[in-house]
């Protein structure tokens, strides 16, 4: 049995696959490079120029590793600086149970 779908439950699913949505480090990158990405695919395309490609995508991940490693270094700060400053604060519980 199929359930009907007004007008705005068609519309919902499209919403969530807008691009806004899923940005990542990765898509941040080629959203700044655009004309780049642009350009080195159509040179794929009429002139099979896979080597500029690949070694684009390649400093597109390198970036984002790069982004991705410092976004990741900076919450393990804040988690570190969090606890200190709980157990600074809540020193009784930590009487004892110290790892």
């Amino acid at each position: 049995m199929q359930i009907p779908m007004d007008e705005s439950a068609k519309i919902l699913p499209l919403q969530r696959l807008s691009p806004q949505r899923f940005e990542t480090p990765a898509s941040r990158h080629l959203v700044r490079t655009k004309a780049d990405y642009y350009r080195l695919l159509q040179s794929v395309r009429t002139q099979d120029t896979w080597e500029e490609w690949i070694l684009y995508m390649l400093t597109a991940v390198e970036e984002t590793s790069v982004e991705a490693i410092a976004i990741i270094q900076a919450v393990k700060n804040a988690l570190m600086e969090t606890k200190r400053n709980i157990r600074a604060a809540y020193k009784f519980f930590y009487v004892g149970f110290r790892t």
